[in-house]
């Protein structure tokens, strides 16, 4: 990947975990946002927190070297996606009609298994297509590639 590209991926990052600030923290009581989010049914709710915390391990998991992609590596992003999670859920305290659950802390986590799996499964296929493939030489996708 260019340093270009991880370049561009690092600011979209950047800003989905501001979006995500954003969201967590708007009071449900404020014009627009806080209205929508009313209106979004709790089991929807759940499912939004694993699809968000997917995207942002996803990202982060884009942005970092190939050479820091092993299992240390992961297990990092794990404990830095949970934590901004767990911190954003603190900070939903503060705010009035806002709760911090341990329930929405648990969903963040199982996104970011999600994401994490999802890279897998991404580098795992990238791996089978480029082995089977008769014009190139059969060699695995960089780590830090999805």
């Amino acid at each position: 990947m260019t340093i270009r590209r991880k370049a561009v991926i690092r600011v979209v990052l950047a800003a989905y975990a501001m979006l995500l600030a954003v969201v967590s923290l708007v009071p449900p009581s404020s014009k627009g946002l806080g209205e929508c989010q009313q209106l979004v049914a709790p089991t929807v709710q759940k499912v939004l927190h694993v699809a968000a915390y997917a995207g942002l391990t996803i990202l982060i998991i884009a942005t970092m070297r190939s050479g820091h992609t092993g299992l240390g590596g992961l297990t990092l992003v794990f404990l830095a996606a949970v934590a901004y999670g767990a911190l954003l859920e603190l900070a939903q305290a503060a705010i009035p009609g806002r709760f911090a659950t341990l329930r929405d802390v648990l969903l963040n986590g199982a996104g970011v298994l999600v994401g994490m799996l999802v890279v897998a499964g991404l580098r795992a296929l990238r791996r089978r297509e480029s082995s089977s493939s008769p014009d190139t030489k059969a060699r695995p996708a960089p780590k830090g590639s999805l």
